[in-house]
């Protein structure tokens, strides 16, 4: 995109708030923002001697958000939802379905666009996130490939509901507001 696709406003709306009005319109209350004031910079890195530095792909956001929830938190969140920042057409409705389905499964639910699983629209259990926690500490950088075998509910959902956007092509059909 050439810029911070959180921050795009498309369709006078930034994309992270377009994902957290969803978030709110299904009716969770508590939300962590990876890469923010909140989680600024994910977790330590051990390849680099434990200092924390960004850049560090989504599973590292999300593991530096559980780790943050369970360090500042005595409530037991379960599931977690999980979503990028990206996914400018993004309903309630594909949220309340990760939620109801997540419940049956050890790990969660992730939801699926008719070809693939996207693994950043999901809601996932605690043994999901402490599963991701190990894995990125192991090395693990992708967080596809450390949820291929979990015990997840997968539900499917209209591809364009959980498009993200990597190019300004994807955005076709908003007013998009360019910085600069």
């Amino acid at each position: 995109m050439g810029t911070d696709k959180a921050s795009l406003v498309v369709g006078g709306v930034a994309m992270r708030d377009r994902v957290l009005d969803a978030v709110a319109a299904a009716g969770l209350t508590t939300t962590v923002i990876a890469g923010s004031d909140e989680v600024p910079d994910a977790v330590p890195d051990s390849e680099a001697d434990g200092r924390v530095t960004g850049g560090r792909g989504p599973l590292a956001g999300v593991v530096g958000a559980w780790e943050m929830l369970q360090q500042t938190s005595e409530s037991l969140y379960d599931p977690i939802v999980v979503l990028a920042c990206d996914l400018p057409w993004l309903v309630s409705d594909v949220i309340a379905e990760l939620l109801l389905a997540s419940g049956g499964h050890v790990h969660g639910a992730v939801a699926q666009d008719g070809e693939r699983r996207q693994p950043l629209v999901a809601a996932y259990r605690p043994a999901a996130l402490d599963e991701m926690m190990r894995s990125y500490h192991a090395g693990e950088r992708s967080l596809r490939r450390c949820s291929l075998d979990w015990d997840l509910a997968v539900v499917h959902v209209d591809p364009k509901l959980v498009a993200d956007a990597d190019t300004p092509e994807d955005l076709a059909g908003f007013v998009v507001e360019w910085p600069g």
